[in-house]
């Protein structure tokens, strides 16, 4: 009765110490997963200035009268944080209003 005491007790150890190591590798990865996501939000906000405007320096593509007008400070969500990003801006110049993406 004594040894299925101590593996039991022994199980419950080895499973506490499993969980708790998860929990503390999940806190650690959380840092090295925000500069990727961060990374991935300014190639889709890049992405939809590109479907707007055309790449740059180009002068045929996208929509005419669109244009680059800059960029501003913003800020996204990643999980429960809220990171810091920069926000391109594009203009119509026809009608001389900001575009409204559709982020």
């Amino acid at each position: 009765m004594k040894k299925v005491g101590r593996i039991g007790r022994r199980v419950k150890e080895t499973r506490q110490m499993l969980f708790e190591m998860s929990i503390n590798a999940k806190v650690e990865a959380i840092p090295s997963l925000i500069p990727l996501g961060l990374m991935y939000v300014e190639e889709e906000l890049q992405r939809e200035v590109a479907l707007l405007v055309g790449t740059r320096h180009s002068r045929t593509e996208g929509r005419p009268g669109h244009v680059r007008w800059g960029c501003q400070s913003g800020s996204v969500y990643l999980g429960d944080q809220k990171v810091p990003t920069t926000v391109p801006r594009v203009r119509d110049r026809r009608e001389n209003t900001e575009c409204q993406a559709t982020w």
